[in-house]
Order: C-alpha cells, then structure tokens, then sequence
C-alpha cells in the first residue's frame, strides 16, 4: 500500500474521502477533491518541500474512476452532470484506466476542463467510423468497414446506444473545452502493432471532432487512420491551440476549416504515401504547425505535408523536423488550388535543410505552387499574434 500512495495521491485522496468545500473561480464553492501532499521518501527533508516544476491545480469539481471510488466511472456521466453555461473552469480528473466509451460535450457545457492522470495512463478509445450513408444505407461501404459504422443500426456503437451522430470517440460541441494528458483512440484505424484492441482499417474514423471556439489541447495523444481529427466548422474565425501532443494516423489526420496554431508536437505516419493536413476553406492564418516533428513507421515514404480539399485553403509548417520519407513536391494536389501552402526551414534528420524553394505542384486544373517564406514572414506566426490577439491565452491553464 505504500507504494500506491506514493505513486498515486489523487486515488489515495479518494479512498480517504478528504472532500473539502473550495470556490471555483469566483463562483459559488463546490464540493471538490483536494489534491493531498505526496509524501516525501525517507531520508529526504520535509522542512523545505520542493516545488512543483509548473503550477498544479489543487481542486478539481469532479473525479472519474473506472475502477470505482470516485464520483464517476465514466466519462461523460461527468461531462452530464456538469453545469451548463460556465463562464470559469468546471475541472475533471480522470485516474488512469481504460474508458471503452464516446463521449460528447454539448453546446451548453462551456469550459469543460478534463484533466487526465497521465497521457500514457488514461485511453479513452471506442472502435467505429462514419462510412455508409446518412440515410442508414450502406452505400458503396465494404462489409467490413460497414460493420462499425456509426450509420449502420446494428453497429457495436448503435447497439451500445449511441446516436447515428456520434461519429467519433471525443464530439465537443462547447467552447472554451481544454483536454490535458489522456489518450484518445479510436480502435478502427489504430494500428494493432502500437495499441491493443486496434483494428488498423482504413476509411472516415475520426478519434476527435471539435465544433466550437477556443479548444484547446495539452499533452495528449490522438490516434486513428483517416481524419484523425476533425475541424469542423462552419464560422472560419473559430480558433485551436495544441501543444507537446502526438497525433497520428495516415489519411488526412488533421483536416477541416479554420484557424489551428500546432506547436512542439509531433504527427506520426502509419503508412507511406499518407497526407497529413487536408484544410478546407480558411481565414486569416489557416492551419499553423511550428516547431513539430514528422515521424512515423520504419519504412513510411511518400508522406505530404497537406493537400487542399477546399478553396480558399492556407496550411503553414514552420521549423519543421522530418524523419520520414517526404513526397518529392512536399504536398500533394487535390480538388481546389490554395492560397496559401507553405514552409520554412524544413529539415530532415539529420538536421539538413529541405525547404529551400517554392515547388510546383500537381498539373492541370488544380496544379499550384507552394511557397518558402522568408525569416520575416515566418515570424508572424507567433502564438501572440494567432491566439492572443484574440483576447484569449489557453497556456494559463497548462502545466
């Protein structure tokens, strides 16, 4: 028992009841779990504690175990019995478990916070996709992939009652939601070599889709095949902000439309020939990935930084470091032409640079030139330019 309360004090709080009444954010107290002092090991002096590396949150509003012993064991029983409205932080821990479940976040429930034990520790995975028809057809859809379809009525999610419309393991419809160190997965397209459970298929499987302003992410880990991510929008000023995450797949595993800053993270391949980004129809900046990694499986050639499924479309990549193989134009042609794709100091490796001209790219009606800003230009991308000028600053809440 020693070494679990040694390893694992927010649980240890939990099994001793210590609830206390703290206020959240200037609103009326709650009933919250305080975070108890780790003990210091023997031998240590306990006069002079030492500090935390970053600011750690102390109360949190709601706890989730699926073990048991907290106020929840899943997720979104939390994200339900949350309060609609929020205008300060409504925080929920999540202990370190495995979460066979979806959940969705409503438009009402603004300022969700959900804070995992650890990135590695908290899987909050679900196995389907969104191939077939709206209509509950299959369409052109494979058996097997029809097989777990969110469209298809006798689908593992359908009969697990989950509507036709949860087409992905994480649906967040509220603004200001924040997510720091959990995993998302959606078993379809992971790959079973890296995840247990992992089917490794491909089609529309999305782990993630987010639909309101201010998202931001932390310390997280996104995994599918295809479409990885979903920005879905339909008022293109909306903003995200994603720092020292991982996100992975083959297909388009970043895509949709709006404004996206991606900093010190990296996106891994699962199979050569992949496109990272597909951007649709975009504002002032566009999707934005500074200072990230490229990686993948052993062997991955052929990977494209992006390619424009929209017009109107703008993807950045700046101070980029590759250890694939990259397609030979670095991005890839598609149905509409950009306004806007382009890198700066692209390396590989071995830390040689890539990006040292403007490439032409494609042919025919939608063959476009891509473009290497200048050191000028890439420093306007900052996250005070993109995110802070839009009176908003996520960093506040990161550890």
């Amino acid at each position: 028992m020693k070494i679990n309360v040694l390893l694992n004090p927010y649980l240890l709080c939990l099994w001793l009841g210590c609830l206390a009444t703290i206020g959240c954010g200037g609103t009326p107290a709650d009933e919250a779990i305080e975070k108890p002092q780790v003990e210091t090991p023997a031998g240590e002096p306990t006069s002079e504690p030492t500090p935390d590396p970053a600011p750690t949150p102390t109360a949190y509003d709601a706890v989730v175990n699926v073990a048991g012993g907290a106020d929840y064991t899943t997720i979104q029983a939390a994200i339900t019995a949350a309060p609609s409205g929020r205008t300060t932080p409504y925080r929920i821990f999540v202990a370190n478990g495995t979460y066979e479940e979806c959940i969705r976040v409503p438009s009402g429930k603004t300022f969700i916070h959900l804070i995992g034990e650890s990135r590695e520790g908290v899987k909050l995975q679900y196995a389907l996709n969104r191939v077939g028809n709206n209509d509950g057809t299959q369409g052109t859809a494979k058996d097997d992939a029809w097989a777990y379809s969110c469209n298809n009525a006798d689908s593992p999610s359908r009969r697990a009652g989950y509507p036709a419309d949860q087409r992905c393991v994480a649906l967040i419809e509220g603004a200001n939601f924040y997510v720091e160190n959990l995993s998302i997965i959606n078993l379809y397209g992971a790959l079973p070599t890296r995840y247990v459970g992992g089917l490794g298929m491909d089609g529309q499987a999305e782990a993630l889709v987010t639909r309101a302003d201010r998202f931001a992410m932390h310390n997280c880990t996104l995994v599918s095949f295809q479409d990885t991510w979903w920005y879905w929008h339909s008022n293109k000023e909306y903003i995200a902000y994603v720092s020292q995450s991982l996100i992975e797949g083959r297909t388009d595993y970043v895509w949709g439309s709006g404004n996206i800053l991606v900093e010190n993270s990296t996106f891994y391949n699962t199979k050569k020939d992949g496109y990272i980004t597909a951007s649709g129809d975009n504002m002032k900046w566009g999707f934005v990935m500074c200072n990230c990694v490229i990686d993948g499986e052993n062997g991955v050639t052929g990977c494209a930084l992006g390619r424009p499924y929209k017009p109107g479309t703008r993807t950045v990549w700046i101070n980029t470091q590759v250890k694939v193989g990259l397609y030979p134009t670095h991005w890839r042609a598609w149905n509409s032409v950009p306004v806007l794709y382009a890198e700066y100091n692209t390396v590989d490796k071995e830390g040689i640079l890539l990006s040292t001209e403007g490439r032409n790219v494609g042919s025919g009606e939608y063959a476009f030139t891509s473009t290497v800003l200048t050191k000028a230009e890439a420093d306007e991308y900052t996250y005070e330019k993109l995110i802070l000028a839009t009176g908003w600053n996520p960093k506040e809440y990161m550890r």
